[in-house]
């Protein structure tokens, strides 16, 4: 299975997982990888349980988690991409 549809895959069933609801997968790319699947896929995921948000990071090979990041509250889904020109 290829990388872009092993994200795919993950982006479809997200709203599914037993993890909770995720933002869109994105790969990172390993900067002297030589494979499609060398690197990182990293997506934003909504914990039910607590009502916060962590940065999920997944070998992309494996799609075995490396790491997540933990933020103290919710990343609302809409707010990523978004940008806000003149906000001081």
């Amino acid at each position: 299975m290829t990388t872009a549809t092993k994200i795919e895959n993950l982006g479809r069933c997200s709203d599914r997982s037993p993890i909770g609801p995720a933002l869109l997968p994105v790969l990172v790319a390993a900067p002297e990888g030589t494979r499609e699947d060398d690197g990182v896929v990293l997506s934003v995921v909504l914990d039910p349980a607590t009502g916060n948000s962590y940065l999920l990071v997944l070998d992309a090979e494996s799609f075995q988690e490396r790491a997540r990041a933990e933020a103290p509250h919710a990343i609302p889904f809409g707010f990523h991409g978004q940008f806000f020109g003149g906000v001081q």
